[in-house]
């Protein structure tokens, strides 16, 4: 698909990524000469009006919130038929691309994670928007140690009756269990969800996972997860009753709301002090480990600081309906200043790497490149090509993430 001149009045650069849904691109406003990221729904899914409903109260419900860690809404319309959202450009990471490259999060950075994920919700949930997705892909960690909470492709007003009374919308192993049974949520099922992701941050494993949805379903339901403690002995004890109370199977017996988790989640965090104890991503699950760690577990692995070296804004992340423009970058002290490194990973592997027309190998790849523009394209057999345009930046590591879709 060739990317349009314009959309609206934005002039459009080129394609960031494409989902399944829909694609997002890259593109100025030029009335302020702004760099923003457009995320469109596809053509043939515009006459799904429940779909196209969705993608509009997306941008209704995102578009009127404002916080820090919320991905600001610019604007929304309409251009020959393609409805599409106007949205902040960010760089950074999204949990689960964190996951799938094995980098270590300690047990404070899980906490400080949490707390502003936390702080976004409690902004959410006293506007009447239930999120209604939170998982690691909606987590994304900006350069700067900052967090913002994405994706509002599901979320809606609390007194909304769009969604109809059975369906259900979500991730199965993050959802909670009023939400498997199409019951009418509140803000109580978005921390259920958001004490799934933190369970998983401190022990390395999830707290409800099946083969198949029907057993996650049960496990959610009825069954109750296993104190943090057991698998990680490092962590504080006070932990498990937090966990406990945020995991309860009833929302009456959880945390009332996102303020009152928070402020259990800073008292453990107190108490726990500044040791480096952590677990490492590896795949789609954690590793529990330290930072006396061995093993092929915590190799190469990097720790997640609020504040790091030189940073080079990138690109690219794609996560079904909703495009990320992810990067994470770390310092080099031994790269000459007019070139950069490009470290480029695929989904599936073994893509064919074209740099500038020409072939250089395959994903995964790391190549020393001159700084400045570059295009880059991955071709794999039965899936469509990825092209995007790269921007190296000097003394930086530019880590790209670009996920292929079947033709």
């Amino acid at each position: 698909m060739d990317a349009p001149e314009t959309l609206g009045k934005y002039k459009v650069e080129s394609v960031l990524g494409k989902g399944a849904m829909g694609v997002v691109y890259l593109a100025t406003d030029p009335d302020i000469e702004r760099r923003v990221a457009i995320k469109t729904l596809l053509v043939k899914h515009g006459d799904d009006e429940d779909l196209l409903e969705r993608f509009r109260r997306e941008a209704k419900a995102a578009g009127a919130l404002n916080h820090p860690n919320v991905v600001t809404i610019y604007d929304y319309g309409e251009d020959d038929g393609t409805p599409y959202i106007v949205m902040e450009l960010i760089s950074g990471s999204d949990l689960q691309k964190v996951a799938r490259r094995r980098e270590r999060v300690t047990v404070n950075e899980s906490f400080r994670i949490i707390a502003q994920v936390l702080d976004a919700l409690a902004y959410f949930h006293d506007a009447g928007v239930i999120h209604r997705d939170i998982k690691p892909a909606n987590i994304v960690l900006l350069g700067n140690g900052t967090v913002k909470v994405t994706d509002f492709g599901i979320a809606r007003q609390e007194n909304s009756d769009l969604t109809a009374t059975g369906m259900v919308l979500g991730t199965p192993s993050y959802m909670s269990p009023e939400q498997f049974i199409g019951e009418k949520l509140d803000g109580r099922s978005d921390l259920f969800s958001v004490a799934v992701v933190l369970y998983e941050l401190l022990t390395g494993k999830q707290p409800f996972k099946g083969d198949n949805v029907p057993t996650i379903m049960y496990q959610v339901s009825h069954e109750e997860a296993a104190p943090p403690t057991k698998f990680n002995a490092r962590l504080p004890g006070a932990i498990d009753n937090v966990m406990r109370k945020a995991l309860a199977k009833k929302p009456d017996e959880r945390y009332p709301d996102a303020q009152s988790f928070a402020a259990a989640l800073k008292e453990v965090a107190d108490g726990f002090g500044d040791r480096e104890d952590g677990t490492f991503f590896s795949g789609t699950t954690l590793i529990a480990g330290g930072s006396d760690s061995s093993g092929p577990a915590n190799e190469g692995a990097t720790v997640i600081k609020p504040a790091g070296g030189k940073r080079a804004p990138l690109i690219i992340g794609v996560v079904v309906a909703t495009v990320i423009v992810i990067a994470a970058w770390f310092a080099m002290s031994d790269t000459p200043e007019e070139f950069g490194t490009v470290a480029i990973l695929s989904e599936p592997d073994k893509a064919s790497v074209w740099l500038d027309g020409k072939s250089v190998g395959e994903t995964p790849l790391e190549l020393k490149l001159p700084s400045g523009a570059h295009v880059l394209t991955l071709r794999k057999q039965n899936f469509q090509d990825q092209e995007v345009s790269v921007d190296v930046e000097a003394n930086a590591i530019n880590d790209i993430y670009l996920p292929l879709t079947s033709k």
